[in-house]
């Protein structure tokens, strides 16, 4: 009898163990169908679901201001993208080029003097698909490791939005600390009448060490039509609540075939 109860026992306790261990490597993902059903229709919006997936890269011209501490500066630019991590902003400024990339693992800045950057994965993870936000959306939506909710409400240039929160999770043997998911954290701000993108909200850490939270939003506007997709020609950057850059774009092109070592200096 005292066998069985021994035994019993252990059962139990391997019972127990294996719960713990599930709970431990299943985190919790929400898909709230409101939210969801708001990003689809932002996607509609913006061209269609279809649309969105088929674009494998894209290559834009404009011009970018630099907002630094004396005055700002500004010069022709060229933004590059495939994917939803690949990125690279080139521009020209009066004291030479200067250009910032991002991929799916790290960053880099490159100044005029040459000097190299890094830009830390806290920080760059964000910041791919940076002027053709919906892309971003696609990916949350197809993906059921993306967390999906409702995020209350905000204001953006006058116009009323709806915010959107959505939040790439992993297992816990991949992300112990929960950090990876903190940094993999993006807010939508989404027009409830016409459904258009007109921020996204993010944190970015300071390099220094520390990692101090700051306040990272993208502002989009003058959506403009090409090859059947709504794209934003205005972007404006703003770092604690203060604007960085702003750039506005003349001409986009897709799917064009950029080579993965764009992405390099």
């Amino acid at each position: 009898m005292r066998v069985a109860r021994i035994g019993c026992f252990c059962c139990l306790l391997l019972l127990s163990s294996l719960n713990s261990n599930s709970q431990q490597t299943s985190p919790v993902i929400q898909r709230d169908p409101q939210a969801m059903s708001l990003l689809a229709q932002a996607l509609n919006a913006a061209g269609g679901s279809s649309a969105v997936t088929s674009v494998q890269d894209f290559s834009a011209t404009g011009n970018i201001t630099y907002f630094w501490a004396s005055e700002p500066v500004s010069g022709p630019a060229t933004v590059r993208g495939s994917g939803m991590s690949n990125l690279r902003l080139d521009a020209e400024l009066p004291d030479g080029s200067r250009s910032w990339l991002t991929t799916d693992i790290q960053g880099a800045v490159k100044d005029a003097d040459g000097t190299i950057k890094n830009i830390q994965y806290a920080n760059a993870v964000n910041l791919g698909s940076l002027i053709f936000p919906y892309i971003r959306i696609a990916v949350a939506l197809s993906d059921p490791s993306y967390s999906i909710s409702m995020g209350g409400s905000t204001v953006v240039n006058g116009r009323s939005a709806l915010l959107i929160r959505v939040q790439q999770t992993f297992q816990i043997a991949a992300d112990p600390t929960g950090d990876q998911a903190k940094w993999n954290t993006k807010a939508f701000a989404i027009d409830p009448q016409s459904f258009a993108v007109l921020e996204t909200i993010d944190t970015m850490w300071s390099e220094d060490g520390r990692m101090l939270p700051i306040s990272h939003e993208v502002l989009f506007s003058n959506l403009v039509t090409t090859n059947g997709l709504k794209v934003p020609f205005s972007v404006v950057e703003k770092l604690g609540g203060q604007q960085t850059w702003s750039l506005q774009l003349n001409a986009i092109t897709f799917n064009t075939g950029i080579a993965a070592s764009t992405f390099q200096f």
